[in-house]
């Protein structure tokens, strides 16, 4: 029982252990290290990124009303929406024949991420402060993060090996882990917020328009712009063709992925149970700054021919992306008020995702013109220019926050 309450923090809560459950769910992702194999069986790179380019932008285009309708009809009827939309894309790619039933499986699984964008740690937050017990949502998120990164860990190297056995199976196997999320995420008890909006059309818009007012708010201005270049540089590792095409030249294939995967997420792991004192010793803005520092540099070194050394230059990548994520969401929910926190985090999510649309596109063009690196130097050193700007604007303004 004291294992539980020191690596599992208010997992007495309901809410709180049906967010743990779900979210190890979320991220039991077999799939990981093995995708830009199995897309690459139905259509070249170039295809694929304007595939994921039109994904994207479908994707975009549904976060702000997901977030909107997730804040006025209930966090948990969109988080169930969002785990069934889930289960049944990765049947659909499971199946796949074609490039076609890449799409839509695909434009089904956005779908489901975007009604669960923000939706499900909004329910959370609410529970936790209508026990008053909102000072544990640090705690929570790190706990949650390393939970996510184990089940990821874990995932990814099995799915190295199923698709070694049968190119399907870690796809398959997926969709049986959609399906008992679709199954948890009915457990959850809705918390009423205070000043819900009301349920009409007109409102509907409004409270879309929320979401971006939100994002400007004095509090959370100085961050805004390091939170934002963070989150597109490490969408384009993770979710594009940057991460396995580091890996593949580095000179790891699919089980090679597999297990350098693994490892790097054992190292986050044992990084995020540290989130707390590097918040407490840098400070949120400096923190954020740090990451974006960490980002930018792996990506310029990226560009060299590191053999299988290579994996520091990713674990580079891995540690700011781990780090950002509950670091990002903590600023934010203790930024915005309590009935806009998930249409906040959904227009996020929306303004970060913009740019990937173009460059997916490049890096699709990139592998099959062999300028995928230059595209990587080009945003490391953009990235670092950028950090310094936001330094010299921001520092003082943000230090009145924290």
């Amino acid at each position: 029982m004291e294992f539980i309450k020191l690596n599992f923090p208010k997992a007495e809560v309901k809410n709180v252990r049906l967010f743990y459950i779900i979210n190890a769910g979320l991220s039991f992702w077999l799939v990981e290290a093995i995708w830009y194999f199995y897309w690459s069986r139905f259509a070249n790179f170039s295809v694929i990124g304007i595939i994921f380019a039109s994904l994207t932008l479908i994707w975009i285009l549904l976060e702000i009303p997901t977030g909107a309708i997730a804040d006025m009809f209930g966090r948990k009827k969109a988080t169930v929406i969002g785990c069934a939309s889930l289960f049944i894309g990765s049947i659909v790619l499971a199946g796949a024949q074609s490039y076609w039933y890449l799409i839509i499986g695909g434009l089904i699984q956005n779908v489901g991420r975007a009604f669960i964008s923000g939706s499900l740690e909004a329910l959370v937050y609410d529970t936790l402060k209508k026990n008053k017990e909102e000072r544990w949502f640090d705690d929570v998120m790190a706990a949650k993060t390393r939970i996510s990164i184990i089940s990821y860990s874990i995932s990814t190297l099995l799915g190295g090996f199923l698709y070694i056995l049968y190119f399907r199976l870690a796809h398959i196997v997926t969709s049986f882990a959609h399906l008992l999320i679709t199954y948890y995420s009915l457990k959850l008890k809705e918390i009423e917020v205070e000043k819900k909006p009301k349920q009409s059309l007109r409102n509907y818009l409004i409270q879309n328009l929320e979401g971006f007012r939100q994002l400007s708010v004095v509090s959370l201005r100085p961050y805004l712009f390091s939170i934002l270049t963070i989150m597109v540089l490490f969408y384009l590792y993770d979710w594009g063709f940057s991460k396995p095409a580091m890996a593949v030249s580095f000179g790891y294939g699919p089980r090679g992925q597999a297990v350098i995967y693994t490892l790097m997420a054992l190292v986050n792991t044992w990084l995020l149970g540290k989130l707390p004192l590097f918040r407490k010793r840098l400070g949120d803005f400096k923190g954020i700054i740090s990451l974006n520092l960490l980002i930018g540099v792996g990506y310029m070194l990226s560009v060299l021919n590191w053999g299988y050394i290579g994996i520091l230059i990713l674990l580079l990548i891995e540690i700011s992306g781990a780090l950002s994520e509950p670091w990002i969401s903590t600023i934010v929910n203790r930024s915005i008020n309590s009935q806009d926190r998930a249409t906040t985090l959904s227009s996020l999510e929306f303004v970060s995702k913009i740019p990937f649309i173009f460059l997916i596109i490049i890096s699709g063009n990139g592998i099959e013109n062999q300028t995928l690196k230059q595209l990587h130097l080009m945003l490391g050193i953009i990235i670092l220019f950028i950090t310094l700007i936001s330094i010299f604007i921001n520092k003082k303004k943000a230090l009145r926050y924290e």
